[in-house]
């Protein structure tokens, strides 16, 4: 692997490095919008409460801002911590995806998914089957198209948040590795590791509190979506895979339930 493969930005050597209040910041923004989305704290608050899963079906206008306010809020609260974090030097984790790495995308595509249907196998086998709650949606049901896009354009914005609650972690503990004195290479594998499995543990609620389910059945995936930003440096590049990902699983979940 070449020499500058090693270089990403806001760690290491990179002239943006981040300080530790910065990534106090960063990562405190990170739990913050988990917190406020997996719990039921927002639900007070009309444009954030959740309709019932009838109403996704046929909703009113108001209806679907409630579906989709919960994804905004969670992005933009990920993104002003980072922002506040790297003192508003947020455009290089955004870089412009350029010739090959369309081809690296399409690659992870492939890869997430293999690894995500080997992984998702085992964790169901050993820990019991899991549904996320996104899965219920069917297409036997009137209105349906309507609810399937509605959720997918809530993903839009959440799922770019959830890249910041796995490269954020990812940079951050690869940054704490390389302190330690480690080598780039290990420091990276550290914090890809970390990171993946604290992805992973995100997931719980998600997934019925199975802390087995969700370990096993997205830390491997995450790890996948992951080396795509490491092979662009792009957080555009494991966003697309993520979304593309997560999309193709529902999709087929819909038109089977």
């Amino acid at each position: 692997m070449k020499k500058e493969s090693f270089n990403y930005p806001y760690i290491f050597d990179d002239d943006a490095l981040i300080s530790a209040s910065g990534w106090l910041k960063i990562l405190g923004a990170n739990i913050l919008a988990f917190i406020l989305l997996s719990t039921s704290i927002l639900q007070a608050i009309p444009i954030f409460g959740t309709p019932s899963l009838s109403h996704y079906y046929h909703p009113t206008f108001f209806e679907a801002i409630q579906i989709v306010s919960p994804g905004i809020l969670f992005l933009v609260i990920n993104f002003l911590g980072f922002y506040w974090g790297t003192n508003g030097n947020w455009r290089r984790l955004f870089r412009p995806l350029k010739g090959k790495a369309w081809l690296w995308i399409v690659l992870f595509i492939f890869l997430t998914w293999i690894v995500g249907s080997i992984t998702g196998g085992l964790a169901s086998h050993f820990f019991g089957s899991e549904t996320n709650p996104q899965d219920v949606l069917s297409a036997s049901h009137s209105g349906a198209w309507t609810a399937f896009w509605l959720v997918r354009l809530e993903n839009v914005f959440q799922l770019l948040g959830e890249e910041f609650l796995a490269l954020m972690p990812f940079l951050a503990f690869a940054q704490l590795g390389y302190h330690w004195g480690w080598s780039k290479k290990r420091a990276l594998l550290f914090g890809l590791v970390v990171s993946s499995v604290i992805f992973g543990l995100y997931h719980i609620s998600t997934y019925g509190y199975n802390v087995g389910y969700a370990i096993l059945g997205l830390t491997f995936t995450r790890i996948a979506m992951t080396m795509a930003y490491m092979k662009t440096k792009s957080i555009w590049a494991s966003y697309a895979v993520h979304f593309t990902f997560d999309f193709l699983s529902f999709l087929i979940s819909f038109l089977l339930v």
